[in-house]
């Protein structure tokens, strides 16, 4: 029974860190984050 609960909180921390690092690395590379030049 332990096994199972541990394995469960692995598998949803394992996926929960996937979705966090892919959003950073899209929102890190998007045309968003990059500053726009200045203009004067």
């Amino acid at each position: 029974m332990f096994a199972t609960v541990l394995s469960l909180e692995a598998d949803v921390f394992g996926a929960l860190i996937l979705v966090v690092f892919t959003k950073r690395l899209y929102e890190r590379h998007s045309a968003e984050a990059k500053d726009p030049p200045e203009q004067s």
